[in-house]
């Protein structure tokens, strides 16, 4: 992947700084650059989805979220820790009145946008692949911490 982004620099560079190539000939280049590209990523998300237990990740998922506070009574610093970064990606404030989040996890906001979409029939804002892989890699790892644990 490196190699590919590297021939894509060097690419650019003869095209804007050094005016070697016509626009015509870089668009094609470009093109067939971004689209390798565009396949090893794909590649790489398959073997990455491959390698973990979707099915027990989901599961895990499901309970955690169905017994959060009770969970959270039970579960270790580190333990709590990891499930807030799961929950609250980019944590919780406290403005001496309420605690606030920036942004809360993957699953919470497709519920938000599917319930608004029931409401005012708005169109489903699509989910990046690399934001639901990272996010079930995150579960993943508290889900193993718990195994662990136990």
């Amino acid at each position: 992947m490196d190699n590919l982004r590297e021939r894509k620099k060097k690419l650019n560079d003869a095209f804007v700084y050094q005016s070697a190539i016509d626009p015509k000939t870089y668009g094609e280049m470009k093109d067939q650059l971004d689209e390798q590209i565009l396949r090893m990523q794909m590649e790489l998300s398959n073997t990455q989805l491959n390698e973990l237990d979707v099915e027990a990740v989901l599961n895990f998922g499901e309970s955690l979220l169905v017994n959060a506070s009770n969970l959270w009574l039970r579960i270790s610093l580190d333990q709590k820790q990891r499930l807030q970064s799961v929950l609250f990606p980019r944590g919780i404030s406290f403005d001496g009145e309420v605690y606030k989040t920036q942004q809360t996890c993957l699953l919470f906001n497709g519920l938000g946008i599917a319930a608004e979409q029931k409401e005012q029939m708005v169109d489903l804002v699509s989910l990046r692949w690399n934001r639901i892989l990272g996010w079930l890699n995150q579960v993943n790892l508290l889900r193993r911490s718990f195994d662990l644990a136990a």
